[in-house]
């Protein structure tokens, strides 16, 4: 069984997809080639989690004023092109998509050379990829009962979010040891920061401020803060981090 897997652009869309090709593969040994665009994260998570990576160049619809629109137009067929051919050579059974622009032209090109399309959807409202795709898509998988509202329902099933075997090992791992392990003191109150954009990074430390006191006050005197953020904005986050 050959199965097509593309989800890019942020790990929100990665993650999910290569959960759903490790099971595919260890539970059905099913062969995986991953689809994604030549400027997303995909690039580099999916060939680390072991798996067959091409790409093709994806151009994101964006629903903003930006130069980077005209360059991404340019780019929307060029990638379907070369989706097409990636769906007729490789040949798969199926195709599986998890949101992110580079899934449009995977799914289109695998409804156009007559190969089911499962489309999931991770968040409550889909996102513009998955609305282009859910009246081509065979299947659609939804996280939560609220989602089902926005496809049809013949088609349409909550089944939850794909999670990697690796973040359910760490359930074993109790929260001191786990603090341990990164360098953190176990016996004292813990905050983790999550940010991605610049304006999100200033937002998000202005509230850190705040939640820290308020921490302070009610909890202990110290507080381990941890910040997750995306690659681009780490410079921003560090800065912000130090405020």
């Amino acid at each position: 069984m050959k199965i097509l897997v593309s989800g890019g652009g942020t790990g929100g869309h990665i993650y999910p997809a290569l959960a759903v090709a490790t099971q595919l593969k260890k539970e059905y040994r099913a062969e995986i080639l991953y689809l994604g665009s030549d400027d997303g994260l995909e690039t580099e998570l999916a060939p680390a989690a072991g798996f067959p990576f091409t790409v093709i160049k994806a151009g994101k619809l964006r629903r903003y004023v930006s130069w980077q629109t005209f360059s991404d137009v340019a780019r929307v067929p060029i990638g379907m092109v070369q989706a097409v051919n990636i769906v007729r050579k490789f040949r798969p059974d199926a195709v599986f998509t998890s949101g992110g622009y580079v899934a449009v032209p995977a799914g289109l090109a695998a409804r156009l050379n007559g190969v089911p399309l499962l489309m999931h959807q991770q968040d409550v409202p889909p996102n513009l990829s998955n609305k282009l795709l859910a009246p081509l898509a065979t299947r659609i998988s939804v996280a939560f009962a609220d989602s089902l509202t926005y496809f049809p329902l013949h088609k349409t099933l909550q089944l939850g979010n794909p999670v990697r075997q690796e973040i359910l090992d760490i359930r074993q791992v109790s929260p001191q040891e786990a603090r341990r392990q990164i360098g953190l003191n176990p016996d004292i109150p813990m905050l983790l920061v999550t940010a991605r954009f610049y304006q999100s990074c200033c937002r998000t430390a202005r509230f850190c401020k705040s939640a820290a006191s308020c921490c302070l006050q009610r909890r202990s005197s110290y507080l381990s803060k941890a910040w997750h953020t995306w690659m681009q904005t780490y410079s921003s986050v560090i800065v912000w981090s130090l405020i």
